[in-house]
């Protein structure tokens, strides 16, 4: 599950009307992307991970 302040940034990346933006709100609406991107990133790394133990020892599917 996301930490809060990834939920707020997933908000408001997933609610964001880019075409309406000006430049200041586009690049908070950036910061965002990056921050949930970065969040999916290690969760990637986190399952992958996982998923080399588990083949480590016979179990992966």
């Amino acid at each position: 599950m996301p930490s809060p302040p990834t939920e707020g940034a997933f908000r408001a990346a997933s609610t964001a009307n880019v075409a309406t933006m000006n430049r200041d709100e586009l690049a908070e609406h950036l910061v965002h992307l990056r921050i949930v991107r970065s969040w999916s990133d290690a969760a990637e790394i986190t399952a992958n991970r996982r998923a080399r133990e588990l083949a480590a020892v016979g179990a992966a599917g």
